[in-house]
């Protein structure tokens, strides 16, 4: 087949081959064919290659290098695959993603120049990533479920990651502190379950106009959440989701998130109130789930002095053991904006009453519900 183009072969576990020799070829799938040899001499034309499911495979050939024209590269649930070849990846290489590889305990990238996107879930003997000298056109990073890999910033990011723009880290062993002044074009940052988080002095964004979405998922020990000034003038979302230990939320919001839109803040029961000056002027969308003690503190939300308001949603826990949140009645009083045009109650099983005076200044109103009736009729 010496035309052969693209080529997939899936789980032929008896296939005993080598690959057929091409010069126009640029897409190779191997799943479940642990026979099928993986000399690359012949596929230099390959474009997007694809390796999964392969039990006995322990390493990849040191052929790799050769694909000059390898742009795309997947390997996923090889349990046996050690490490990458000691010749390095192809150098035109701009996407890797690596998942459910057990016994993979390093990933150097180090070499390749057009790399931008790395992908790395469910390798549980991960400890090694060199993130120090990453190609400077790295522009998306996701690491997931790697338990043993300590993910250590060092000063050399400054200058080799100066083109990251997304930053996704979940479930990785150690994160201690995550100084985002090396990432001066960061638009998105995505955290989840990290048991300790902070941003060093001196290394925040302080001027940032390039972040615009900040997510912060399961860290059950974090009692602030970037506390050192940060300051971000074009940040649309700020999320935090059950983070049941945290008790403030970044300072001086109103006047370090002047551009926020969209606000989610969902089972975190210990925040009591909001930032001091109160949120920021141009939000949009607010939604808060499960928050006992912030709900205690309503009527000083100060939602009212929010002129651009438009969508609110409020309610307890979706799940029993997310919430103990009870809330017989709500709006006792006008709490609202003029300018809201959606509001949404749910999870509020206890909830007997609103008052319906609070909602006769919300002549913009278009949508209102309680997707989850409770068991006692609502007196409107």
């Amino acid at each position: 087949m010496p035309s052969w183009m693209r080529l997939e072969i899936r789980e032929c576990s008896a296939l005993m081959a080598s690959l057929p020799r091409t010069s126009v070829a640029n897409k190779l799938v191997l799943n479940g064919c642990n026979g099928v040899d993986l000399g690359c001499q012949g596929v230099s034309s390959l474009v997007k290659l694809e390796i999964s499911n392969m039990p006995n495979l322990k390493e990849l050939t040191p052929e790799m290098y050769m694909l000059t024209n390898l742009q795309e590269l997947i390997i996923g649930n090889c349990p046996s695959l050690v490490s990458f070849p000691h010749t390095g990846l192809p150098l035109m290489l701009t996407s890797l993603l690596v998942r459910r590889c057990e016994a993979l305990d390093s990933v150097n990238v180090c070499l390749n120049t057009r790399l931008q996107k790395l992908f790395i879930a469910n390798c549980s003997s991960l400890c090694s990533f060199v993130v120090g000298v990453l190609p400077i056109t790295v522009n998306s990073i996701y690491i997931s479920e790697c338990p043993k890999l300590v993910f250590s910033l060092s000063e050399q990011m400054e200058c080799c990651n100066s083109s990251l723009e997304h930053l996704m880290l979940r479930s990785c062993g150690t994160l201690e502190s995550l100084s985002l002044g090396f990432f001066p074009k960061l638009q998105t940052l995505d955290i989840t379950n990290f048991e300790i988080l902070s941003i060093p002095n001196g290394h925040g964004l302080k001027n940032s106009t390039s972040l615009e979405s900040i997510s912060i998922f399961d860290c059950n020990s974090m009692v602030s959440c970037l506390q050192e000034a940060l300051h971000a003038s074009n940040l649309k979302t700020f999320q935090v989701f059950h983070c049941k230990k945290l008790k403030l939320l970044p300072e001086g919001m109103h006047s370090h998130f002047p551009s926020l839109e969209e606000l989610i803040i969902w089972n975190c029961p210990e925040i009591e109130s909001f930032p001091e000056g109160g949120l920021p002027s141009n939000l949009r969308q607010l939604q808060i789930w499960g928050c006992k003690k912030l709900v205690d503190c309503r009527r000083e939300w100060g939602l009212q002095r929010l002129p651009s308001l438009r969508e609110f949603t409020f309610g307890g826990g979706k799940y029993k053991e997310e919430d103990d949140t009870v809330l017989e009645s709500f709006l006792e009083e006008a709490l609202l904006p003029l300018t809201l045009t959606s509001l949404l109650i749910k999870y509020l099983k206890n909830l007997k009453s609103i008052n319906y005076q609070s909602f006769q200044h919300l002549t913009c109103l278009k949508r209102a519900g309680n997707l989850q009736l409770p068991s006692t009729p609502i007196l409107a």
